[in-house]
């Protein structure tokens, strides 16, 4: 059995702990939040107890913890959560700037816990079916691909910039960057969207001569997630939310659409739960670790400063 302390019990902390409750051999043992009246609510629905973080630590039973608070709590509870031994799954961004990140990822590997960041799209399963295309050159070598999303840079930009970087390997440069943020009130499918975090667009330059278009616009009418990946021999679209996959294969001098492949589009929430109880109970490595959630803040720091520079920037991976 593996337990649970979910920290933070807010729209996404529910989406979580239905994934979580309906999976054999998890048990949601506590509900941390700052507020008592929401973390009360949440621990009925699954029968878990409402405690303080440093008594839910305290408990031997907990194996590890679930960090669904606000980006500016991340690394507080971090590294409460690996001095106390428990294995940690944070919301993405995995903190408010690199240098929390990197030490948040030295306190987890001294303590020897697991860091596992929910860049949800390394779970879903079209994108997984695209990065074995890219694996295998089914469609030739990449020529470029383009990201298009809403709702600000570190809310939905965090998971297009850490999916384009899993597919395309690392980024070397960055330049371009164009900024929108003219919009009011909330975006009905993001309750952490705001003026603070405006959308970003900006040209990607992978050091496989893999050229990136990322394009980020703020509307209310809809959400946009998509990415269109150009090959050699072919092309790959993955458009609504993730939702469809489309595929074209060169053919006479133009691009012929192929019929729609048959990919079971299970739950990314379920996908990722699932592969994080095998990392603990087999030890197998995360597809999405610390170190992939300081990458994509720190190409989020770039595009910020490139903007304020007006100048290319350089990117590494450590």
């Amino acid at each position: 059995m593996i337990n649970i302390c979910i920290i933070g019990a807010g729209r996404i902390a529910k989406i979580h702990a239905k994934n979580l409750s309906t999976i054999s051999g998890v048990n949601i043992l506590y509900i941390v939040d700052k507020s008592i009246e929401v973390a009360t609510e949440l621990a009925i629905k699954y029968n878990a107890k409402v405690s303080s973080l440093n008594d839910a630590l305290k408990d031997p039973l907990i194996n590890a913890v679930v960090i669904l608070s606000p980006t500016h709590t991340h690394a507080d509870y971090m590294e409460l959560a690996a001095k106390a031994g428990k294995h940690i799954f944070c919301e993405k961004p995995i903190a408010k700037n690199t240098t929390q990140a990197k030490e948040m990822i030295q306190c987890c590997e001294e303590n020897q816990v697991k860091l596992v960041i929910n860049h949800s799209r390394r779970w879903h399963n079209n994108f997984i079916y695209a990065k074995k295309q890219i694996d295998s050159a089914a469609f030739g070598k990449i020529v470029s691909i383009t990201g298009r999303y809403t709702s600000g840079l570190r809310v939905m930009g965090t998971h297009m910039i850490d999916i384009m970087s899993f597919l395309c390997g690392p980024v070397i440069s960055i330049s371009g960057v164009k900024k929108e943020k003219e919009i009011k009130g909330k975006l009905k499918y993001s309750e952490n969207f705001s003026n603070n975090d405006p959308s970003y667009s900006a040209l990607l330059n992978f050091n496989n001569n893999i050229v990136g278009f990322l394009e980020g616009s703020c509307h209310k009418k809809y959400l946009l997630f998509e990415l269109d990946i150009h090959f050699t021999d072919g092309r790959i679209s993955i458009i609504n939310n993730g939702q469809k996959i489309d595929l074209w294969r060169h053919n006479k001098g133009l691009l012929s659409q192929l019929p729609d492949v048959n990919i079971k589009l299970n739950s990314t929430i379920m996908n990722a739960v699932n592969s994080n109880i095998d990392c603990l109970e087999f030890g197998t490595e995360t597809p999405s670790s610390g170190k992939d959630g300081f990458y994509a803040l720190e190409i989020i720091e770039k595009i910020l400063r490139s903007d304020l520079i007006h100048n290319k920037e350089k990117v590494w991976k450590n």
